[in-house]
């Protein structure tokens, strides 16, 4: 792995071993900001759904920090997340709410270098997100 790496999987592995599944966390974040889109997960019973994407989520993160995020990937997923009426903002403020949550979750470990490293993957990354959105047509 490269350090940059190694700093994002030490803080997800703090936070996990602090604060337990992330997961309704991060979500919580997101349905503050989204509450409509509780209904798109429907009957998701132990957070099976939200799981999954919070995986995929965290792996995009984790590609783009590795060098190796593929952009046919991000397409796929915009273009498959459109289908379920997502906004092109809310790929963003799903990442914030992965971000913050982190922040929380670490308190005095969530350090300058830490704090830098999962801010400048997730603008990167985010942005990339953002040029999908528009290269598909959707606009926020």
């Amino acid at each position: 792995m490269n350090a940059q790496v190694d700093l994002l999987m030490d803080s997800l592995e703090i936070a996990a071993e602090r604060h337990g599944d992330l997961v309704p966390l991060v979500y919580q974040r997101f349905y503050a900001r989204y509450p409509q889109t509780r209904q798109m997960f429907g009957r998701d019973a132990g957070n099976l759904h939200q799981g999954h994407m919070f995986n995929g989520m965290l792996n995009a993160v984790l590609e783009q920090a590795r060098g190796c995020c593929h952009q046919g990937s991000i397409d796929a997923w915009v273009a498959d997340h459109a289908l379920w009426g997502v906004e092109p903002a809310m790929f963003s403020v799903m990442f914030d709410a992965l971000h913050d949550t982190l922040c929380d979750c670490l308190g005095p470990d969530w350090t300058p270098p830490v704090a830098a490293q999962w801010r400048g993957t997730i603008d990167v990354l985010a942005g990339r997100f953002d040029q999908a959105c528009q290269a598909t047509g959707l606009r926020r």
